[in-house]
């Protein structure tokens, strides 16, 4: 298998902060949709053929939920 990896530098045009709007894996190979928090800018990654794997992980959510453990069972339930 060979790789080619490409640096990517960010569009000036571009929000600071995009948000995910979608993805799409199928046969195309994976493509992300992100979005400005405006909602005027959309963009897509496209990544084709085969994606060996991938995560998606909503920071906000997870934070929430560690400090809801926090504050409901102590940190030592989450921590040890």
């Amino acid at each position: 298998m060979i790789e080619e990896w490409k640096r990517w530098i960010p569009s000036k045009e571009l929000s600071l902060k995009m948000y995910m709007e979608k993805v799409i894996d199928d046969k195309k190979g994976l493509q992300l949709f992100c979005q400005s928090k405006d909602e005027k800018i959309t963009i897509k990654i496209c990544f084709e053929n085969f994606v060996l794997s991938y995560r998606n992980t909503d920071e906000g959510r997870r934070l929430k939920m560690l400090k809801f453990l926090t504050e409901k069972y102590g940190k030592e339930f989450y921590a040890e």
